[in-house]
């Protein structure tokens, strides 16, 4: 962003400096000489600008028009607590929503980090507004919170796991990959010679059927067993059942001939 000005700005964004109120690992501690608590050497930076007009106007918002809100460049590590945490000895924080500030050509997990910051009152926003920025404030730093380099490293070593772990890892996927397959494997011969609803005979590969199951399901076929189920099977019905009729019809009027031709009695 540049140098800061000596007013405290930077291209419009007001430069609040802050630091940790402890140091994990006892790196960067010095005593203060107010009250011996130990503090952090390096000082960070805040870039806040009053977000006006330019807030979206959420329903249920309790500042419409964007007097009471924040907008935060560059916000502490952790969660919408922290910056809560640290605006707080300023004024009292009302809600604070972090967000990713996208960037073209970036992909987004390397766009950087900001964040809108509602006070209950406006006076709080100009009270950061004017603020020295020679003074910075203080952020308590929770136990056992990894911060700067040892942040860094814990995600470096947590993304490349030693080979034990990575084994331990390897074994445990593949033994619940084994165990699916022999779930799937003794799903398919349970249901091995099986008749579904239209029919079908479903034939499993592998393993031994129990010869119980498939005298049951040989029974099973045979009641329910299926007739002209083929389209051509349909075709081939109706052409013998035409046929059968023409036959018929032909052998009745045959009879019909040979009982008026046996006509005995013959009116004049």
């Amino acid at each position: 962003m540049g140098k800061p000005k000596p007013s405290g700005t930077i291209s419009g964004y007001k430069v609040v400096p802050y630091r940790y109120a402890a140091a994990p690992s006892g790196a960067g501690k010095r005593k203060r000489e107010d009250d011996g608590r130990p503090a952090t050497a390096a000082v960070r930076y805040l870039y806040c600008k009053m977000h006006g007009a330019k807030k979206k106007k959420e329903k249920g918002s309790k500042d419409p028009e964007g007097k009471k809100t924040l907008f935060i460049l560059n916000p502490p590590v952790g969660s919408a607590m922290a910056l809560a945490t640290l605006l707080g000895s300023v004024g009292e924080v009302a809600d604070v929503q972090m967000k990713k500030l996208e960037q073209s050509g970036r992909p987004a997990s390397q766009w950087p980090p900001g964040g809108y910051v509602e006070f209950r009152k406006a006076a709080s926003v100009r009270a950061i507004l004017d603020r020295d920025a020679s003074k910075p404030l203080e952020l308590p730093l929770p136990e056992n919170t990894d911060f700067g380099l040892e942040r860094w490293q814990a995600e470096y070593d947590a993304a490349r796991p030693s080979a034990e772990v990575l084994q331990q890892q390897v074994d445990a996927d593949l033994a619940t990959f084994d165990d699916e397959v022999q779930r799937g494997r003794a799903q398919r011969i349970a249901s091995h010679g099986a008749v579904d609803e239209d029919g079908w005979v479903q034939v499993a590969r592998g393993g031994k059927v129990d010869p119980a199951t498939g005298a049951k399901a040989k029974k099973k076929q045979k009641d329910k067993e299926l007739k002209n189920f083929y389209r051509f099977q349909l075709k081939e019905a109706k052409k013998d059942q035409v046929a059968t009729m023409r036959r018929k019809f032909d052998l009745d009027k045959q009879k019909i001939q040979e009982m008026r031709a046996a006509r005995k009695f013959r009116p004049s």
